[in-house]
């Protein structure tokens, strides 16, 4: 019984320790994927992450993205949900196999995070500039697609595909807040 007891307080503090300092209900996540004739944007949310810092200044983090919270902003109806089903597709982000995404950060120098992101269990760096007011940082992010095998109507692998190629650029507007103590 006590081991029990032992086993479950453990589990209990473990899980405590886990949980992070991002307010993941006022951070936000939006995604903006272009093609030759246009493009298309929508949202995403966070699952968990953990701010750090230092002296007051931010020096690192983590944070766990819920690829399943993805949605299609700029269109609706069928074509919305037709779209949204190719994205979660393997020809995308293979959401099934894949149902988070995550970025590490390693330093935080001038204005700019560098860390590692992971998308489709590949994980590959990344640098981006970023700005701070009070409690919440934002930016811009930007990451070629075909680094996470989403090689989908990419110029790069398919060049004849004219005006048909989606580009392989994803941007990615954040807004990360620590949680209020």
């Amino acid at each position: 019984m006590r081991f029990i007891a032992t086993t479950v307080l453990g589990l209990i503090l473990s899980a405590n320790a886990l949980a992070g300092n991002l307010d993941t209900s006022s951070s936000t996540l939006i995604w903006k994927g272009t093609k030759v004739t246009g493009g298309h944007f929508g949202k995403l949310t966070f699952k968990d992450g953990n701010i750090m810092e230092k002296d007051g200044k931010l020096v690192g983090g983590d944070f766990v993205v819920d690829m399943t919270s993805m949605t299609v902003d700029d269109i609706k109806g069928g074509s919305m949900q037709k779209l949204l089903r190719h994205l979660n597709s393997a020809d995308f982000f293979e959401v099934e196999a894949h149902p988070t995404a995550s970025l590490k950060i390693t330093t935080v120098a001038d204005g700019k995070i560098s860390g590692d992101l992971t998308i489709k269990g590949k994980t590959h760096p990344i640098s981006f500039d970023y700005t701070r007011d009070g409690e919440t940082f934002s930016g811009t992010m930007v990451f070629d697609r075909t680094n996470y095998d989403i090689n989908y109507k990419s110029g790069k692998f398919f060049p004849a595909l004219g005006n048909k190629i989606i580009h392989d650029k994803v941007s990615v507007d954040f807004t990360f807040t620590k949680a209020a103590k």
